[in-house]
Order: structure tokens, then C-alpha cells, then sequence
């Protein structure tokens, strides 16, 4: 950054990079020549876009999957969008990266301003399209403030790497128009503010060092969060080492050395679960085994509560390579205690763990999803009968997770053959068990055609999954009657967390709202009880069958206070609003939110399954699929250190009609 009268270089911005550098080089033993550093007067605007084009979207010596960092130190800046941008965001603020000549007279006189989200997430895009999505995108600066922080005897002198709001250059309509317009039309049309941070995005992984409204700080020993990354990276202790793992350790290792920081690193993305730098996914089954020699059994680290687990669970051992995946099954064990955290299993035999990475698969005793096969017809057409014999073919093995019965047997599913005089003949899905049989959505349906490619037993099998999590409670209950949660439409402002405006109230667990694109959502959680919790909000599609960790805490500390409240939504948690609306061809849909309240820190994402019905499915990736049967368990567990809350909302079209 240029020295002037409105903002400051940035210090410790060199010494970033060279920390940066040497960690490429002499950790991960990068080549130099592969490595392009672009500091002080050469991080020009131009300069920064044309060597992400030379470097990284052109560069015909990178291979598909190879691992593509873009590493920033310096300010960041928050400015009103230009006039006809289409921000999903109700301020209409832009986050920009401030180059060198941030602020100088452009070749057409105007002042060069940052280089926006817009842009740098067009650039990604491109960079992912032709070289795959292993990117990882770190930035060390941040967009709400400026100035100093500390100059005490207890807290250093720190820098702020952000501009002045009041001092910020705002952009023109048409910056870098030939950038994002070039890639695929929503993203030239309408976008995220906050682009580098979208928890969906598919092209990059995100790691921030602050979250929005928060300062970034450093002084001329470089980024408390740089050097907190580092210091991280090269620890070797860390099992599984994937973003979301890394950047946990990061933000103990930055509230250890700097108590008195408010900033809270961020790690976004869809991929944020693979291993670090690399395209290999973590198996979200598997679970930490530690081999305790003293006593001759296994500890089996995870959420062994929400998972169901009971004495005499069986146990898979697996042996896994650095790249954490499966080398070879090395033994079994069977649960002989179960905390909420994790349970003990002894092993059936000796087995060799010297040296050895070893992960648990537990196998549930079974939860059966109870169908049955029926008509809406008293006499099946050639088609209707066709796919009756399809059907009845598929069902004569059945895993453990699916059983048969008869439509008077009180089943949870019925399948129902159907004749339509257009389409032909079909399958619909009447749900019977006790939170999906009330609804008003019209049950999903199959076409003959699909069912000819699909693996039906695959899709039953995750609707087993869909129920057990959905009904998954715990019967003491220790915290639900402590915790409350609103739900609340956002109004207007610029502020983070964003004002709540009305309170959608829930009536015997149900909110109705009117669906548009146009609302913001948040959700607030108060805590009246004594005890610090690690909420995670689950949502549940009931037209696809679709589980997502909408929200789930990776700070070290319990982010919902005894006594405290947390927003969910609009807010430093969850930087973007929660939208609602109802899907093309349906007047109404209902979703369903889970609340799991925990006593210590889990990740949830075992749960997560993409959609298996309707418009959203992924048809040859997910029906097709024929991987092991999830198993779950009919029985909750009854011990405590967690509680889950179950909520209905109901969306509506905006003519009020059914």
C-alpha cells in the first residue's frame, strides 16, 4: 500500500510473505518457479489481475487437480455498490482487496479503487473451470475498520488492515465488466457481497482471518492471523488434517498468543472437509480411534450419542494412509461404554496398531425404514404391472436398514403404483411415520422411466437415514428446556449482526411465512440455562430427502453462553441471510430444522446427504450409487451431553393460495 494521507502501508505485510514463502518452499517443498510474489509498488491493480490470468488461469503447465494457492496480506475496504449491480445483500456494500495504487488517478482519470469480490471470485471461477477446484484462497486483511488497536503494557501496539469507510474509493458501474461478465450468467447478473466467503461456494476454499465487522490486526512482525496459520501448518499432530480441522487449531493457537483479540479466523466452502491442499474428501463415517494399551481397547472419538450408539455396537477398524484414505480393514471391536462424546470397544483379537492411522466405522444394529407396495388401481395397466414386476424384483434382498410390510402393518412409507393417462405409469411416496405424514406437500414421485435407471433400494435406504436423524432425540432431555429459538425477518441496515424486524412465531413448533426472494432470515438462540452449549442447526428437505449443516460452530469456545443469546444469520456467526421460498410447481413447502445442542465441540456433517428426489437430485451420482448401506438405530440413546430441538416452517406463495 502506498503511503498517503488517508490510510498507512501495511506492516508486516513483507514479512507475511516471506513467512508465506518459506513455508512453500521448505514444508512443502514448492519449486520457485512456481511461486509468484507480487509486493509493494509491482501489486498494482493491473498488476495483481494480469498475473492471476498468467500465473494461474493460463498457465498451461498446471494440471487438472493440482493444488492453486492465492495468498493476500494487506488492507481490505468496504464501499457502496455501483448503480446496477444486483448485490443479494440488503446494504448494497461491496468488499474489495486495496492494491498499491489504491486511491491514484486511473488511465481514464478516475481513482483506481479496490479489486472487488465480484471480480476475484469471476477470476476463481475461471481458474476452477480449467484446472479443478483444489484452491485455496487465504487473505490476511480485513473490511470493517482501520487505525490501531492495544498500545498498553498488556496489549502491543497492532495495526488494523482495513481502510477508512469514510475514505473509501467506490467503484464505477463497469469495473472489471470484462472479468465477471465472462463467466457464467448468474454471476454476472447477481451476486453475494461478501464473495470471497460464500459457505456454497464450489471453486475455492476460503481461509480469513477475521470474520465480517471484525479487525484484522498485525504489526511489523506480520498477521497475528499469518502467523498463527503457519505456526499450525507445520505442527505434524494434527488428525485428519483438513481446512476445517487446521483452522480450529488455528484459532486456539491465536486466542493462546493473543487473548485479547476479538478475531476470529473463518474457513468457508464446500470442500472445506477435504485434507489441506489436496482433493482428497474426509470420509465423514470415519471416526478417530485411539489405541489406549493400558486397558486393551479402543477410544472412539465422535458424537456417539447423536449417532446411537449402545453397548455391543460393532465397531470396523480400518488402517489409513497419509492421504487419509482406506489402506485395509485391520480388525473389529464391539462398544463396551458409551459417553456422549465418545464410547470404549474392545477388539475381538489382537491386532497390530504400531505406527498405524486408525479410524472407526460403527455399525449400527439396525433401524428398519418399514415400507410397503401398493396401487392406486384395482386392476394394474400392462405399464403399472411392468413396473409392479420391477418393483417386487428389487425387494426380494433387502439390507437391514428396510423392511417390508403390508399397507395394514402401520408402515412409515407407502409406494404407491399410479397411472397418469399423460406421463404414464409412476411411483409416489405417501410418508406415514410421525413428523412427515401431516404435510401439505404433495408426496414425491417417480416416473417409469426414472425408475428404470434409479436404485431404488439406495434411495429407501437414505430415507431410513432421513428419519432416524430427523427423530433422533435424547430422552433425558438435559438441555432443550433451557434453550429457546426465534425466527426472525431481517429489516434494512448496514450493521452485522443486521436488525431484526418481526418475529415469526412459532406455534407448537411451526412457523408459516410467504416465500420470497426478496426476505432475509435469521435465527436467534437464548440460552437460560447454566451450561455453555455448541449448537448446530441441521436443516431437512422433505420434498428431496436433502440433510445440510446449516449452521455449526468451529470455535474452540461454546459460542452459546449460560445466559446468552446468539444470531444466527446476518451476524458475525453466519454472515448471510437464511432465504425461504417454494419451489417451482408447488403453491406450498415445509422444511424441517433440527437443533442439536451439544456439551463439547463435534462436527455433525456424518448426516449430510445430497438430494435423492425432485428437480435438485444428482440422477446418476446419487440413485445410481452402491455404496454400504447406513446403518442406523431405532433406539435413542439415553445418556446426556447433548439434546436436540425439532421446528417445522412452512413457506407459502405469494398469493396465499394452496
Amino acid at each position: 500500500m502506498k503511503d498517503g494521507e488517508t490510510w498507512d502501508s501495511v506492516e508486516g505485510a513483507g514479512k507475511d510473505l516471506e513467512n508465506m514463502n518459506n513455508y512453500l518452499e521448505q514444508e512443502l517443498h514448492v519449486p520457485p518457479k512456481h511461486i509468484c510474489i507480487l509486493r509493494g509498488s509491482d501489486a498494482t491493480r493491473d498488476g495483481i489481475i494480469d498475473v492471476f490470468r498468467s500465473h494461474l488461469i493460463d498457465n498451461e503447465s498446471i494440471r487438472k487437480g493440482d493444488a492453486i494457492i492465492f495468498y493476500y496480506s494487506g488492507h481490505g475496504d468496504t464501499t457502496q455498490a455501483p448503480e446496477g449491480w444486483n448485490i443479494i445483500a440488503d446494504d448494497q456494500l461491496i468488499e474489495s482487496l486495496a492494491p498499491y495504487d489504491y486511491g491514484t488517478p486511473g488511465a481514464d482519470t478516475k481513482l483506481l479503487g479496490g479489486i472487488p469480490d465480484r471480480t476475484i471470485a469471476a477470476l476463481l471461477e475461471q481458474v476452477a473451470n480449467k484446472h479443478g477446484d483444489n484452491i485455496t484462497v487465504i487473505l490476511d486483511c480485513c473490511h470493517s475498520g482501520h487505525g490501531t488497536r492495544g498500545g498498553s503494557e498488556k496489549v502491543p501496539l497492532y495495526q488494523v488492515r482495513g481502510i477508512d469507510p469514510t475514505k473509501a474509493i467506490r467503484l464505477h458501474e463497469d469495473v472489471d465488466r470484462e472479468i465477471w461478465s465472462s463467466v457464467s450468467a448468474s454471476a454476472a447478473q447477481k451476486f453475494w457481497r461478501g464473495a470471497f466467503a460464500k459457505r456454497r461456494d464450489k471453486s475455492h476454499v476460503l481461509l480469513a482471518a477475521c470474520g465480517p465487522r471484525e479487525d484484522a490486526v498485525g504489526n511489523a512482525e506480520g498477521g497475528i492471523f499469518t502467523r498463527s496459520l503457519i505456526a499450525t501448518l507445520c505442527r505434524q499432530d494434527i488428525r485428519p488434517r483438513s481446512y476445517a480441522e487446521v483452522m480450529k487449531h488455528v484459532t486456539e493457537a491465536l486466542q493462546n498468543t493473543h487473548s485479547w483479540s476479538k478475531q476470529r479466523p473463518q474457513c468457508e466452502g464446500v470442500t472445506r472437509d477435504r485434507l489441506i491442499f489436496q482433493e482428497v474428501q474426509i470420509k465423514q463415517d470415519m471416526f478417530e480411534a485411539k489405541w489406549q494399551a493400558n486397558v486393551k481397547n479402543f477410544r472412539i472419538e465422535g458424537p456417539c450419542g447423536v449417532l446411537g450408539v449402545l453397548p455391543e455396537t460393532q465397531i470396523e477398524l480400518y488402517s489409513l494412509n497419509p492421504q487419509y484414505e482406506i489402506e485395509r480393514i485391520v480388525g473389529t471391536a464391539t462398544v463396551t461404554e458409551v459417553e456422549s462424546d465418545h464410547c470404549l470397544a474392545k477388539v475381538a483379537e489382537d491386532i497390530d496398531v504400531e505406527g498405524r492411522h486408525i479410524t472407526a466405522r460403527i455399525l449400527h444394529h439396525p433401524y428398519k425404514l418399514r415400507f410397503a407396495l401398493t396401487s392406486d388401481v384395482v386392476e394394474l395397466s400392462e405399464a403399472g404391472q411392468e413396473l409392479f414386476e420391477l418393483l417386487d424384483g428389487s425387494f426380494a434382498q433387502l439390507p437391514r436398514t428396510l423392511e417390508r410390510v403390508s399397507t395394514d402393518a402401520d408402515p412409515d412409507l407407502i409406494l404407491k403404483i399410479y397411472h397418469d393417462p399423460i406421463t404414464g405409469a409412476g411411483l409416489s411416496l405417501h410418508r406415514k411415520d410421525l413428523h412427515l405424514r401431516n404435510l401439505a406437500t404433495p408426496p414425491p414421485l417417480l416416473s417409469m422411466e426414472e425408475l428404470k435407471t434409479t436404485n431404488i433400494i439406495g434411495i429407501l435406504n437414505r430415507i431410513a437415514h432421513f428419519n432416524f436423524y430427523l427423530d433422533q432425540t435424547n430422552e433425558l432431555h438435559p438441555y432443550a428446556g433451557d434453550v429457546q429459538m426465534e425466527f426472525w425477518l431481517l429489516g434494512v441496515g448496514r450493521g452485522t449482526p443486521r436488525p431484526l424486524k418481526k418475529e415469526e412465531i412459532f406455534k407448537n413448533d411451526e412457523a408459516t411465512i410467504v416465500g420470497s426472494n426478496d426476505n432475509g432470515y435469521a435465527f436467534v438462540l437464548r440460552n437460560t440455562g447454566k451450561m455453555p452449549l455448541y449448537p448446530h442447526i441441521i436443516y431437512f428437505d422433505t420434498c428431496t430427502y436433502e440433510i445440510s449443516v446449516w449452521w455449526s460452530s468451529a470455535d474452540a469456545t461454546p459460542p452459546l453462553k449460560p445466559r446468552g443469546k446468539l444470531q444466527i444469520g446476518a451476524s458475525a456467526e453466519h454472515r448471510l441471510p437464511f432465504e425461504f421460498f417454494v419451489p417451482a410447481g408447488q403453491t406450498i413447502d415445509t422444511s424441517m430444522l433440527k437443533v442439536f445442542l451439544m456439551q463439547s465441540p463435534m462436527k455433525l456433517d456424518f448426516m449430510k446427504q445430497g438430494p435423492q428426489l425432485g428437480p435438485d437430485r444428482v440422477m446418476h451420482a446419487l440413485r445410481a450409487s452402491t455404496d454400504r448401506d447406513k446403518e442406523t438405530i431405532a433406539t435413542p440413546p439415553v445418556r446426556g451431553g447433548w439434546d436436540s430441538i425439532t421446528y417445522k416452517i412452512t413457506v407459502r406463495n405469494g398469493n396465499g393460495k394452496e
